[in-house]
C-alpha cells in the first residue's frame, strides 16, 4: 500500500509541473536577450481563424521591452478579410494544476493597423471561466474593427508583483462526505505561462 500512495504522490507533483513556475520564468527572462530593433521587425505569427492557438508565453524566448521593461511576448497576425463582427478571444491559464500553488501571465495587449501603429491597448479583463476539461482559465474578448492587422501579447512587469482574484472551488471531507467549498483567493501573476487565442463570430465585448 506504501508503494502504490507513492507513485500517486509521484505522479500527481508531475502533472502539477508541466509549465516552468514563477521564479523559472523569471530566471529565463533575464538571461534572455531583445534581438527585435522594434515593433516592426518582431516575429508574427499569422492566425487561422478556424483553429484555436495554443502557445506558452516565453516558451519560444522571445523578449522585447514595450516601454515597461523586457518581457516575453507573442504576436500574432490576423488573416485579411476580416468579417464583422470577429472578436479575438484571448485566455491565460495557470502554469500548473495545482492551481492554489500557481500563476497565470496577466497580459497586455497592443493592436496595430497595417503600418504597425497602436490603434488600441488594454490589459486582459480576466474573467474567470473554465476550459473543456473543467479547468479554470481568464478570458478576455475584444471586438475587432476593420484597421486591426496584428496583435501582439505581453505581460508588463509592473504587474508581477499583484495578483488576480479568482474563485477556487475544492472538495472537503465533511461528515463522512466530500462537500464543494468556495472561496476567494488572489492568484500570483507570471511573466510567462500557457495561453490560447482564437478568432469567434458570437461574443459581445469591447470594440477597437
Amino acid at each position: 500500500m506504501r508503494t502504490v500512495y507513492v507513485i500517486l504522490v509521484v505522479l500527481f507533483v508531475q502533472g502539477c509541473s508541466s509549465y516552468p513556475t514563477k521564479i523559472e520564468y523569471e530566471e529565463k527572462l533575464a538571461a534572455t536577450p531583445v534581438t527585435a530593433e522594434n515593433i516592426k521587425t518582431l516575429q508574427y505569427e499569422k492566425l487561422d481563424s478556424n483553429i484555436t492557438h495554443k502557445f506558452e508565453l516565453g516558451g519560444d524566448g522571445e523578449a522585447f521591452d514595450f516601454g515597461s521593461g523586457k518581457t516575453f511576448y507573442k504576436a500574432f497576425e490576423f488573416p485579411e478579410n476580416i468579417s464583422n463582427g470577429t472578436y479575438v478571444e484571448i485566455r491565460s491559464a495557470f502554469n500548473t494544476v495545482n492551481q492554489a500553488w500557481g500563476h497565470v501571465p496577466y497580459p497586455k495587449l497592443l493592436f496595430l493597423d497595417k503600418n504597425f501603429n497602436v490603434i488600441f491597448e488594454k490589459f486582459s479583463a480576466m474573467k474567470q471561466g473554465s476550459a473543456w476539461d473543467g479547468s479554470v482559465e481568464f478570458v478576455d474578448e475584444t471586438k475587432l474593427s476593420n484597421t486591426a492587422r496584428y496583435v501582439i501579447i505581453f505581460t508588463s512587469p509592473k504587474t508581477l508583483t499583484g495578483k488576480i482574484s479568482w474563485n477556487y472551488n475544492m472538495m472537503l471531507p465533511v461528515g463522512g462526505a466530500f462537500v464543494g467549498q468556495s472561496s476567494e483567493v488572489g492568484a500570483k501573476i507570471g511573466v510567462g505561462g500557457p495561453m490560447k487565442i482564437s478568432l469567434v463570430t458570437n461574443q459581445i465585448s469591447e470594440k477597437i
